[in-house]
């Protein structure tokens, strides 16, 4: 895998355009302490909320979400920065990937939901790439996702060129008449 001697490389993502779900996963080592903490507990209960949410929300099987689930981390292990997205399919734009985000939020539980970063969904936001340094560390795809098939820069940018011909998802979040994205089977996905 190269590693770019650049720093700071982003996906430049907008949000008006469709997008895979994703969660950005970010503490320091410091944060877990305070709050008594491992980053093993961090990730897995994070990462088990977003394939719950995704089940809820998608007509796939367990086994089809977990050979789509893409994971990434950082080299610098004194913290814990994960991207969990879901490759196989696109939600339509960022008001569907902020509903999902507060779906996600909302199953972690008030321990471990502190740790997902909930202002990335925007009109338009950044991501930092695989293979990119960032104060010497880099970001790379953990080996789970590579042997599932997730071996490339593509299959890992929230989103993916055109060419790539993934499923667009329609509306899976409705809209309420106060503006609140809501699911649209709401007891039934929480």
């Amino acid at each position: 895998m190269k590693v770019y001697s650049l720093s700071g490389i982003h996906e430049c993502i907008n949000g008006q355009k469709p997008l895979r779900a994703v969660i950005d996963i970010d503490a320091s080592q410091e944060d877990m302490e305070t709050t008594s903490v491992k980053v093993q507990k961090v990730f897995v209960r994070i990462c088990f909320s977003f394939i719950r949410a995704l089940y809820r929300i998608l007509d796939y099987s367990w086994k089809d979400i977990l050979k789509g689930l893409v994971i990434t981390t950082s080299s610098d292990y004194s913290k814990c920065s994960y991207h969990l997205l879901y490759a196989p399919a696109l939600l339509i734009d960022h008001h569907e990937l902020k509903t999902f985000i507060e779906l996600v939020y909302i199953l972690t539980g008030e321990k471990f939901d502190k740790y997902i970063d909930q202002g990335l969904p925007g009109q338009n936001f950044n991501l930092r790439l695989i293979s990119s340094a960032k104060k010497g560390h880099v970001k790379h795809i953990f080996q789970f996702s590579l042997d599932n098939g997730w071996v490339n820069l593509e299959h890992t940018r929230v989103q993916p060129s055109i060419s790539s011909r993934l499923e667009v998802r329609s509306r899976i979040f409705s809209m309420k008449k106060n503006n609140n994205l809501l699911p649209k089977a709401s007891q039934d996905i929480l």
